[in-house]
């Protein structure tokens, strides 16, 4: 009898979030990525539309073996081991991050779907580009052994006026998906910098001193995965993972949705 009793409540449990995921998509429709048109019925599931999804450039073939930029000829042939920028600034030899990851190239339509995402607060976005990142890399996130995710924090006073932050959408939905926890507890920002794109290089290192604070790790992580949404000359990145090894975490890797091109 009491088995029965669960049976039939598990039922209505079902059927209740089957419900409310109806009603939800009827007040608010997914809408593509790329585009931001709604999607049809058919389109939710992949959660994007098929012409949008060959607008985008997604890594393929030989990357740098730091920071997983394509180094590959047009047959995606590797031509060299590491890409000039992190060459130019050392990574190959010397960083923080032991690997890096991205899932498209930073260029063409997803400048704009990172832009909303960033900006016109279009957090549905996180999920599909988590999932993506998960469906690409979750062998090498389990290969590696990460054991927590971090977000790149943003200055609390620019969060809160934003709504949000960006990375933090992104983190929480590749943690969910990859079954691992998101903790934000470990690094914050404690300066509010100049924006990086608007920096040279050299700017860029020196417009993140002393930006970054770590907080106690009681918990102690032996591996972890920064994400952010897009990787340039990966300084941002770098001055995360530096304040993650003085806590004592061991490896530390990152995870972004976009990277920019041979620099």
């Amino acid at each position: 009898m009491l088995m029965a009793g669960q049976k039939m409540t598990n039922k209505i449990k079902k059927y209740l979030e089957i419900g409310r995921e109806l009603f939800s998509s009827l007040l608010f429709p997914k809408r593509c990525p790329v585009c931001d048109e709604i999607l049809e019925p058919e389109e939710t599931k992949k959660g994007i539309h098929s012409a949008c999804e060959n607008k985008l450039y997604p890594i393929l073939g030989a990357v740098c073996m730091h920071c997983g930029r394509p180094v590959g000829d047009e047959n995606h042939e590797a031509t060299k081991e590491y890409c000039y920028d992190c060459m130019r600034n050392g990574y190959h030899v010397k960083s923080f991050i032991t690997q890096a990851k991205s899932l498209y190239v930073y260029k063409g339509a997803v400048k704009k779907s990172m832009y909303r995402l960033k900006y016109s607060n279009k957090r549905e976005y996180g999920e599909y580009f988590a999932k993506r990142a998960v469906e690409k890399y979750a062998w090498w996130i389990k290969q590696v052994g990460v054991d927590v995710i971090v977000p790149v924090p943003m200055y609390k006073r620019k969060q809160r006026k934003r709504g949000y932050n960006q990375a933090e959408i992104l983190a929480s939905k590749i943690a969910g998906y990859a079954g691992l926890k998101m903790d934000t507890s470990l690094v914050c920002r404690i300066r509010d910098t100049a924006p990086q794109k608007q920096l040279a290089s050299i700017e860029r290192k020196n417009n993140l001193k002393n930006a970054f604070q770590m907080r106690e790790n009681v918990v102690q992580y032996n591996c972890a995965m920064v994400v952010d949404d897009i990787y340039t000359t990966g300084s941002t990145a770098e001055a995360v993972a530096q304040q993650l090894i003085k806590q004592g975490i061991h490896r530390v890797y990152l995870l972004t949705v976009c990277i920019g091109g041979d620099m």
